[in-house]
């Protein structure tokens, strides 16, 4: 099928599409009813060393950059956020790297259920399992 609005051979150094918003208001909604991708980026040919996607919040103060929001009664599994890096010989892909330069909390959970690592839980260079076998052996 054929898009609506198709944007091709932009110029060099140009946005494909630039929306300047300053109002209180968002500056793009989907109104998305389809079963199929709400917003898709094909990233697989060019991209090679910045981002598919990236969102810069310099001057946030109490939001959120990215907020993923769900209120399903649905008892089904299912992920809110998901990451495959599905190439195996991918060794150096690291899916998920989380940096903070403050001394705030890096990451925060809270919920009913654990969490779950079927590789095991690296603290450093030893896993909690090396660690909890040698304290054993030690006492």
């Amino acid at each position: 099928s054929e898009a609506k609005l198709s944007i091709d051979n932009v110029a060099s150094g140009d946005a494909g599409i630039y929306i300047k918003q300053d109002q209180a208001q968002k500056s793009i909604h989907i109104d998305h009813n389809g079963n199929q991708d709400g917003i898709y980026i094909d990233g697989k040919s060019g991209v090679t060393s910045r981002f598919g996607m990236f969102i810069d919040t310099d001057s946030l103060t109490s939001g959120r950059s990215l907020y993923v929001y769900d209120n399903s009664s649905s008892t089904d599994s299912r992920y809110l956020v998901r990451i495959d890096n599905d190439n195996s010989a991918s060794t150096g892909c690291i899916p998920l790297s989380v940096k903070s330069d403050s001394t705030g909390l890096t990451a925060d959970f809270s919920g009913t259920g654990g969490i779950r690592s079927a590789g095991g839980i690296l603290f450093g260079t030893d896993t909690a399992d090396a660690i909890f076998s040698t304290q054993k052996l030690e006492e």
